[in-house]
């Protein structure tokens, strides 16, 4: 029998904007809802299951390994969605 991670859940105060979040800077399909869960699969067959809680709860450290590509196209989407809050902000349409 072989062992492989299936999943992990991640733990948040607000599981629809942590899941923006990471579909857009790591370019993700977006979630399934899975009972009380927001699921988002990763390449390697793993998912990220978000669960929302108001208690205090231990941040974890998760590392992702992406391609030059991917990165570079994370960074540039990153920077366009700041240009943009930063016009909003200032009122320029």
């Amino acid at each position: 029998m072989s062992i492989r991670l299936n999943h992990t859940i991640v733990h948040t105060h607000d599981k629809t904007a942590s899941v923006v979040f990471l579909t857009e800077i790591l370019g993700l399909t977006q979630p399934v809802p899975y009972g009380h869960f927001l699921t988002l699969q990763l390449d390697n067959e793993i998912s990220l299951d978000l669960i929302e809680t108001n208690r205090e709860f231990n941040r974890q450290h998760y590392a992702f390994l992406v391609s030059e590509g991917a990165l570079r196209k994370s960074i540039t989407g990153q920077i366009i969605r700041l240009i943009k809050l930063a016009e909003h902000k200032q009122g320029i349409d």
